[in-house]
């Protein structure tokens, strides 16, 4: 191999380090303010999410039909369901492959490809959304309307995108989050309170005042209020909480359960197959999520409300399992009977993590990590619990800090003077030059870069091209710029 050639592979195996380089690389080891962990080490909690994260790659991480994209399996086959994947699943990959950049150098490649399947299958009614469905041949006849629980996710894990690698690159993750959430409030919010889909306003038999339970995503909600600057989305925090406190006086004050779907205001538990199956009033598998959401909410925002709620329910359900997480039943009606004698990681993982908010829940949270850590059986469950122990691990961050700063540009500025190619003003083109610009690309300028004389192609603007023609002039491949 000539001396040249390899140079130029080193460089792009250097820039490619650079891509996929993480500002907040897990693990973070987070110390939520006034929570508590599992009585483990940080190590070993570190360690336990590693291993589940491993096993939740391998069984539902998959790569699609269209290049470059990838999908979390649902079923394995199509005896199973009648679609590949979902919106939900869909942003349930995007928040986990987003926190775990720095553990898998291959994060960015897989979240890209979640984002490139929900660009492909957007919804019919929405164009901004995405799909709530995605058919066994990726074939955009099959897709449908939104479900507003997918977006959301999809949109929150955007913006951990941005905060994680920065918005120069493929995919500008910040405008792309900005301009799913003001859809979302265009059409899935009615009537103060978020509403099933972008397909519901059309549809009298669901409108104002219907709501899925497991869209109250507190700390969600504030984090678009912040990178929006719409506020109406804390006036939906407020509203749900309020529903939350008036459902549960009036119909489950003993045990602080909620029903999957609530309709109506005053609110009240949905009829029998509303939307899904006869338990859709009832404590089942939508609002199941609906404790991890009020702890990350505590987590995150400090927020009083969602730890109230969340002693409430605790402190049934552990006298209601005699304090043993794996006594957790798949479901209950609103007076706390089980629906049924099994469990499932999408019931017990949700409270397990809700116990972080309360040092009076310190050995249900022990023993519930020791419980969910080796529960392994379907999608469902399987990626409710990944998303619980990256919580309950400190390894689940809020994208919020610096929000409203803008993203550095790499537009160049033009200056009276200077020397093409000379992006830190010593007056020499060298590697230094050709650096600098890769890690501006990819979001991580450095001090002293000055991108004026970057554009070495004159194309009107600075990217990795102009990155590699600096390189190649280094090593003596070109012998100027235009």
């Amino acid at each position: 191999m000539k001396p040249n050639t390899a140079f130029l592979i080193c460089f792009f195996l250097l820039f490619t380090s650079l891509a996929n380089a993480q500002n907040r690389p897990f693990p973070q080891n987070l110390n939520y303010p006034n929570t508590i962990k599992p009585q483990l080490s940080q190590s070993q909690l570190n360690s336990d999410v590693q291993d589940y994260y491993n096993y939740w790659k391998n069984a539902y991480l998959k790569p699609a039909n269209l290049s470059g994209a990838y999908y979390i399996a649902m079923f394995s086959n199509q005896s199973q369901g009648d679609f590949k994947t979902s919106s939900e699943a869909t942003g349930y990959g995007m928040l986990i492959t987003a926190t775990m950049a720095g553990y898998d150098t291959n994060a960015r490649t897989y979240f890209d490809g979640l984002y490139r399947l929900y660009n492909a299958h957007r919804s019919r009614s929405d164009n901004n959304l995405m799909s709530w469905k995605v058919g066994w041949n990726e074939s955009s006849s099959d897709d449908d309307s939104c479900a507003t629980d997918g977006d959301m996710d999809i949109a929150y894990g955007l913006m951990l995108a941005h905060y994680q690698w920065g918005s120069n690159g493929s995919i500008n993750y910040i405008n792309e989050a900005r301009r799913i959430i003001n859809a979302m409030m265009n059409t899935c919010v009615d009537g103060g309170i978020t509403i099933l889909g972008d397909w519901v306003k059309s549809n009298g038999g669901y409108s104002r005042w219907g709501s899925r339970s497991s869209d109250w995503m507190g700390a969600h909600f504030k984090v678009y209020s912040d990178v929006s600057g719409n506020n109406n989305w804390l006036n939906i925090k407020n509203q749900a909480y309020q529903f939350y406190s008036q459902f549960t006086d009036n119909y489950s004050q003993n045990t602080g359960l909620i029903a999957d779907f609530i309709v109506n205001n005053p609110p009240r538990p949905a009829s029998p197959n509303h939307l899904e199956r006869d338990k859709d009033g009832e404590y089942s598998w939508n609002a199941c999520r609906f404790p991890l959401r009020l702890a990350a909410d505590y987590a995150h925002t400090g927020d009083e409300r969602p730890k109230t709620a969340i002693n409430k329910l605790l402190n049934w359900l552990k006298s209601s399992t005699n304090n043993n997480p794996s006594q957790i039943r798949s479901g209950y009606s609103l007076s706390g009977s089980p629906h049924a004698t099994y469990f499932s990681g999408a019931f017990a993982s949700p409270m397990v993590a809700a116990a972080i908010v309360d040092p009076a829940h310190q050995n249900f949270l022990t023993s519930g990590w020791n419980v969910i850590k080796n529960a392994r059986s379907d999608y469902y469950p399987d990626n409710l619990t990944l998303l619980s122990m990256l919580l309950i691990s400190g390894n689940y961050w809020l994208p919020e800090e610096n929000i409203n700063t803008p993203t550095p540009t790499l537009e160049p500025t033009p200056a009276p003077q200077g020397v093409l190619g000379d992006v830190d003003n010593n007056r020499v083109v060298n590697i230094v030059d050709a650096l600098l610009i890769a890690q501006a690309y990819v979001g991580q300028p450095q001090a002293g870069y000055n991108p004026a004389y970057g554009d070495v192609d004159c194309n009107g603007a600075v990217n990795i091209v102009d990155a590699l023609l600096i390189a190649q002039y280094y090593v003596g491949l070109v012998q100027g710029f235009c």
